[in-house]
């Protein structure tokens, strides 16, 4: 380990290093700032050899990215811990996939004016046989970080598109089921090809489908995601924005794709009527969903607060454990079934 003295002496040269490469620099009438990232790794703690001091290097950078930029970070043994264990969960959810081990649950989404069933989200779920039940945003990322993704997305669209099918024989016509596409989905022409294969297998045309997708999702090449939404939307897809307001750029999405709905980030719902300027913005993008004739769903709604706070503004469908958690698929067909002979 190293001593006080030592530590002092190293955390001095690493900050030195950042303030060398830290300055402006003027290359074809443009001006440049580089910054800087550092992984550090101790000789002979974090190892013993150079390939096992530079693995342990990139791991701490790489951390490092995840939180904060232009700084230096030291491994720890936390880290070594969680790469093990990112590994092996990695090796179960590809396991898992094999044996079909992965499920859904489905929740609703109503009309709050009248407490009417609109429609139903699709979430994937996963229990690990070693970490029990992992939240979706950790092992969808690392089935993005490989190619268990595309199996993933293959599995949701033909199991929501079974389902659909299955109201449609009930006699249902009208509830609209809402999927999830990964970003690298959304990019992948082969993938839109299983998309049509799908469709023909379950003899189910997809206007009752709709795909959600994330401005996380357009960023990585948006002249594909276009061509591949329009191609989508062909077929007969619905097409949402979903955590509408949380980036930077989706009021530039929506005069270039074809968006039939925005889904409105939780973000605007949980302080409603407190912070005046988030209101005034949440009532500039409602009031230009209307006059683009934009399905809009709040998203987040727990309390009756919420849920009048959105009535007011005239957003009438909305989703959240006020109105019910995601549900296995035996209690959505019911509910579907006694909509049916409600009507």
């Amino acid at each position: 380990d190293l001593s006080n003295r030592n530590q002092t002496q190293l955390n001095q040269l690493l900050n030195k290093i950042l303030e060398v490469v830290n300055h402006e620099r003027l290359i074809d009438n443009q001006t440049l700032f580089v910054t800087c990232s550092m992984g550090v790794a101790l000789y002979p703690k974090d190892g013993s050899n150079f390939n096992e001091l530079f693995k342990a290097s990139d791991t701490a950078m790489r951390h490092l990215k995840g939180t904060r930029k232009n700084s230096f970070n030291f491994y720890t043994e936390d880290y070594h811990i969680e790469r093990v264990n990112r590994v092996k969960m990695i090796n179960e959810l590809r396991k898992s996939i094999d044996n079909n081990e992965l499920y859904m649950l489905y929740q609703p989404i109503y009309d709050m004016s009248d407490m009417t069933l609109n429609s139903f989200e699709a979430l994937i779920r996963w229990k690990s046989p070693t970490f029990g039940q992992v939240a979706p945003n950790i092992f969808i990322d690392y089935a993005e970080s490989t190619n268990l993704i595309s199996y993933i997305d293959e599995f949701v669209f033909a199991t929501c598109l079974k389902l659909r099918r299955k109201w449609h024989d009930f006699g249902d016509h009208s509830t609209v089921l809402s999927i999830n596409l990964s970003s690298k989905g959304l990019v992948d022409s082969s993938f839109m090809h299983i998309v049509e294969r799908l469709c023909l297998e379950h003899y189910y045309i997809p206007k009752g489908i709709q795909i959600e997708i994330t401005e996380t999702a357009l960023i990585s090449n948006f002249d594909l995601a276009k061509e591949h939404l329009t191609r989508l939307k062909r077929l007969g897809f619905i097409i949402a924005l979903d955590d509408f307001g949380a980036g930077y750029s989706s009021l530039t999405y929506l005069h270039q794709l074809p968006i039939d709905c925005m889904k409105i980030d939780r973000s605007f719902s949980l302080n409603p009527g407190i912070n005046n300027n988030q209101d005034l913005i949440l009532q500039a993008i409602l009031d230009l969903a209307h006059k683009l004739k934009l399905k809009v769903v709040a998203e987040g709604i727990e309390t009756d607060k919420q849920k009048n706070f959105f009535l007011d503004m005239d957003c009438s469908l909305g989703q959240g454990f006020l109105f019910a958690k995601p549900e296995e698929e035996e209690l959505a067909n019911q509910r579907i079934i006694d909509r049916l002979e409600k009507n």
